[in-house]
């Protein structure tokens, strides 16, 4: 490369160093168009491609989707608590839509409300058969008592560890409209406020199994105000694999652990300590040990801030059934002693008496079923009345309806 020096100024000719950078830009323009062509040719590729995985994940969620829902969800074995009342949950809405005329008197609650009236209507038409989850929605006993035996005049809608938030769920989805009863008669006890399953409302099996998109106005209110459980939801309302992310996980996990306990010897495993179901116990001293079991876990972790949210939707229920014309009878639920004694110092006094305020501040009917000292005798375990406390408590009820 030559460079010469200009005597008149003494600065340094640039005529070689010239020449090469123009011959190094020249060769830019040609590498850069060949980068775009490249581009080009390849975006179709990759556009065909993406929109070929797309319709391919689409196919294979529409088809695992009616499988599941048309042959494996009708048939698999419902095995835990919540598996079998959530298919009880199911043939509910199902059994609810088809009614000719809609109930007098629907009743809400946990199983504290649903077992007793379970348990008188396996007396008196003596069906010692009878199998809980999968109880008549129809109360008989009920329907005698109130109704002069008019069928389907009052149902039973109370779920299996149903919360506040469930119950609210349930009158929002299923109670207004065409199946709008005159009466709601609501159980509620200190566990139906906070308990140590979902934290969320929206977790509850109650929502997650009967909620559809149609819903999202009015739930995405109440259920769904946070931005990422709005998202998941839709999301997993839209696309069959994304709603079952947490099973197929959970069969992973299993077929896991299976391949690990072939590996491994099955004493060093530990085993998982499984709830309790204290009303499957047939023994009345062990049913009532199993109940105290229970209880002791429900009432691990009595959340302050839970109890906050279920009281909130209590409220919401309360403006529902006002604005509906509906109306409701809160009832606090009797408890045996021994449960009483496992609840935290104060806490049982403190709960019946904001109960019986907000009860009060919402214009609404109230029962203090605690306060009639049932004994021992008519209780089925610690916290569910037998059929002979079911008998008192219906006449309580019927005090409210019929003065």
């Amino acid at each position: 490369m030559a460079v010469s020096i200009d005597s008149k100024n003494g600065s340094a000719g640039t005529t070689g160093v010239a020449g090469t950078a123009s011959s190094v830009n020249s060769t830019l323009p040609s590498g850069t168009e060949q980068s775009t062509s490249t581009r080009k040719a390849l975006r179709p590729f990759w556009r065909s491609t993406g929109l070929l995985t797309l319709s391919i994940v689409a196919i294979l969620d529409i088809v695992l989707s009616y499988l599941y829902f048309s042959l494996y969800k009708t048939h698999q074995q419902a095995v835990t608590v919540e598996q079998k009342e959530s298919r009880h949950l199911i043939e509910m809405a199902s059994t609810l839509a088809s009614l000719a005329e809609k109930p007098k008197l629907v009743l809400l609650g946990s199983s504290v409300m649903a077992m007793p009236f379970f348990l008188l209507d396996q007396k008196e038409s003596g069906d010692k058969n009878a199998d809980y989850f999968t109880r008549k929605f129809d109360i008989r006993s009920l329907d005698n008592a109130f109704f002069h035996g008019q069928k389907n005049a009052v149902i039973g809608l109370g779920t299996d560890a149903a919360m506040v938030p469930d119950s609210y769920f349930l009158t929002h989805k299923f109670l207004l409209k065409e199946h709008k009863p005159e009466w709601i008669v609501l159980g509620l006890a200190p566990r139906d406020f906070s308990d140590t399953g979902p934290v969320k409302p929206s977790d509850s099996y109650q929502f997650q199994d009967l909620s559809e998109l149609s819903d999202f106005p009015w739930t995405s209110q109440s259920y769904l105000a946070d931005f990422n459980d709005a998202s998941a939801y839709i999301a997993s309302r839209l696309s069959f694999l994304y709603g079952q992310r947490a099973p197929i996980q959970d069969r992973a996990r299993d077929q896991y652990l299976k391949l690990v306990s072939r590996m491994v010897p099955s004493e060093a495993l530990p085993k998982p300590a499984l709830p309790e179901e204290s009303f499957s116990e047939t023994d009345s001293a062990k049913r009532w040990n199993s109940s105290l079991k229970e209880y002791r876990r429900h009432y691990r972790d009595l959340n302050p801030g839970r109890i906050e949210t279920s009281f909130a939707y209590l409220q919401r229920l309360f403006k529902l059934c006002k604005d509906e014309n509906i109306k409701l009878i809160v009832v606090n639920m009797p408890l045996s002693k021994d449960n009483q004694k496992m609840l935290p110092q104060g806490f049982y006094e403190n709960y019946k008496n904001r109960l019986q305020k907000c009860t009060a501040t919402g214009g609404v009917r109230y029962i203090d079923a605690s306060a009639q000292d049932f004994s021992r005798d008519e209780f089925s375990d610690t916290a569910h009345l037998n059929e002979i406390g079911a008998t008192r408590l219906q006449q309580l009820i019927s005090s409210e309806i019929q003065p």
